[in-house]
C-alpha cells in the first residue's frame, strides 16, 4: 500500500502539472491531462459493463451484480438477489461477499491483460452513498478487521442535514 500510495502521489502531482494552464516555463500540456482522465473513466466504464455483464443469473450465477459507484481507482458493487430476506441473508454471509469480490477483481483484470490490476480490499455493509465520494460505511477487511469509513462526509458540521447525521450515526453503531 505504501508504495502503491506513492505512486499515486507522483502520477497526481504530474497530472496536475501538466493540466496548469499557467506554469512556470509555460510547460503545462493539456493534452496529456485529458488523455489521462479519458483512459480512467474508460477502464472504470469498462470495469462496470464486465463486471455487470459477467455475474448474472443468465450467465450462470444465482443473482445479478450490479455497479453502485466506481470513481478514479475503485467500483463498488451490489450483489442483487430475489427478495428482500435473501439479500439479507447473502449480505450477513461475508465470507461469500468476499468470495464473489475476490472473483470479480480477477475476471476484470483479465479484461485488461496485464494493463490493469483490480484488487479485492474490503466490503461495506452497511453503506450510505451520498454522493461522488461522500461516503460512510462500516469496512469489514479480509484479515476480520472492522472499522468505520468516512470519505466526504462530516456529520459533526452545522450545515449538515439531520438525515445525513443520523444516518451516520446508524452506521457507527
Amino acid at each position: 500500500d505504501i508504495i502503491q500510495n506513492q505512486i499515486k502521489l507522483v502520477m497526481n502531482s504530474i497530472y496536475g502539472f501538466m493540466g496548469l494552464h499557467r506554469t512556470r516555463g509555460e510547460a503545462a500540456l493539456p493534452t496529456i491531462a485529458e488523455t489521462v482522465t479519458l483512459m480512467g473513466q474508460h477502464a472504470i466504464h469498462t470495469a462496470r459493463i464486465t463486471a455487470e455483464q459477467s455475474f448474472t443469473r443468465e450467465t450462470g450465477y444465482n443473482f445479478n451484480l450490479g455497479i453502485i459507484y466506481g470513481d478514479t481507482d475503485s467500483i463498488f458493487g451490489r450483489v442483487i438477489l430475489d427478495g428482500t430476506h435473501k439479500t439479507l441473508a447473502l449480505a450477513r454471509n461475508e465470507y461469500l461477499i468476499m468470495e464473489i469480490g475476490y472473483l470479480m477483481a480477477a475476471t476484470i483484470t483479465k479484461i485488461f491483460d496485464g494493463g490493469l490490476s483490480l484488487e479485492f480490499e474490503k466490503i461495506y455493509h452497511p453503506l450510505l452513498l451520498m454522493a461522488r465520494k461522500n461516503y460512510a460505511g462500516k469496512q469489514k477487511n479480509p484479515n476480520g478487521s472492522v472499522k468505520i469509513d468516512k470519505k466526504g462526509i462530516r456529520a459533526k458540521r452545522r450545515d449538515c442535514c439531520d438525515m445525513q447525521r443520523d444516518a451516520t450515526q446508524v452506521i457507527e453503531k
